[in-house]
């Protein structure tokens, strides 16, 4: 049997539990365990589970976001569970053997994306060990403790299937979750989780060219001065000109924004913002003429892409996207060296003591 230390997650806001926390310590101790009670509010979840583990002395931490409805003998598994194998981390998983093929085969990919199959649990037990290594490492912030732990510790883990109630008032996810998941996500596979968001944000901006030039194209029309106006040498009209590069020009600012305020958001801004503009906009201009030149100059000179253009389109595209890709990763938005980690919290506080045994005293 082991020394437990449960944290408990207490929120003025968060859903009522129908278990007080002497029903889970009762049930671990039930099972032979030694258990110590951490209770930490605060006004995030993750920050009250952290400061819970930095106060921890047991061997086993186990942390417990009642809101999430667990039975207390959910506990006792899941920690017999990271006991009885060689993992670091015991999870306790709500897709159960009952959900269905479908629920099966999401929790595989979540599994491998995460490392288990339910990273938003709000059940979860390592060793000591395990935290002392994540330990410099975690950045509270958001509901999803459980993400952080499994997905920066990349330990091996045990998935304990679980079922629970619903809360009579979930939690609902807010922005601060929403930043956790793309935090995590560049932890993960960092330029591979970059390059999908800057693909997602080239997509909003082909939207946003596409209705500029829908919208400029009667009002730059309706200007006298344009009328009858043609680009030498060309006999494009100079309004269809100016509402093209205007459209153009509008959709390059919003591309630059959202990416410097989401697919980059980590990287530490040096220089003028106008400069990062320029610099940006240089990337995309060399980005968009490889891609004219390979989209109109393979089809003359290889006979595959003579007979399929669009091909040659593709291959245009993704060598203009990978180079205005690399220009924002590394030029335009290049990350400084990051400081030293701190050094981890301790695991012992005096404040964190054995809560007394709740057994009979003639058991």
């Amino acid at each position: 049997m082991a020394h437990v230390t449960l944290i408990i997650i207490t929120e003025p806001d968060a859903p009522a539990s129908e278990f007080a926390p002497a029903d889970y310590c009762q049930a671990l101790e039930a099972s032979g365990h030694t258990v110590e009670l951490v209770a930490r509010p605060g006004s995030s979840r993750s920050g009250a589970a952290f400061a819970g583990l930095a106060a921890a002395g047991g061997d086993l931490l186990v942390v417990l976001d009642p809101a999430m409805c667990y039975e207390p003998a959910d506990l006792p598994r899941v920690v017999e569970a990271l006991q009885s194998s060689d993992a670091e981390v015991a999870v306790a998983s709500r897709l159960t053997p009952q959900s269905g093929p479908f629920r099966a085969a999401v929790g595989m990919l979540v599994r491998w994306w995460t490392g288990s199959t339910d990273p938003l649990t709000g059940l979860i037990a390592l060793t000591r060990s395990a935290y002392a290594e994540v330990a410099p490492r975690l950045q509270p912030l958001g509901s999803r403790f459980a993400a952080e732990l499994i997905i920066k510790g990349r330990w091996r883990s045990v998935d304990v299937p679980v079922a629970t109630d619903t809360p009579a008032r979930r939690p609902r996810p807010g922005w601060s979750d929403l930043r956790h998941l793309k935090r995590l996500s560049d932890y993960r596979f960092g330029t591979l989780s970059r390059l999908v968001q800057f693909c997602i944000v080239g997509a909003s901006g082909m939207l946003i060219d596409l209705t500029a030039y829908f919208a400029l194209q009667p009002q730059f029309a309706a200007i006298t001065a344009l009328s009858g106006q043609v680009v030498p040498p060309t006999r494009i009209p100079v309004s269809l000109a100016l509402a093209r590069l205007t459209a153009i020009f509008i959709a390059m600012i919003w591309n630059f924004l959202l990416n410097r305020r989401l697919t980059f958001s980590d990287a530490r801004m040096g220089g003028s913002l106008f400069r990062q503009f320029l610099t940006y906009a240089a990337g995309n201009a060399l980005g968009v003429c490889v891609s004219l030149a390979l989209s109109l100059g393979l089809p003359r000179r290889v006979g595959f892409f003579h007979d399929h253009k669009l091909a040659a389109a593709v291959v245009g595209i993704v060598a203009g996207t990978c180079i205005t890709f690399t220009t924002a990763r590394w030029v335009v938005f290049r990350r400084k060296p990051s400081p030293p980690p701190l050094p981890a919290p301790p695991l012992t506080s005096p404040q964190a003591s054995p809560i007394p045994s709740t057994q009979p005293a003639d058991a």
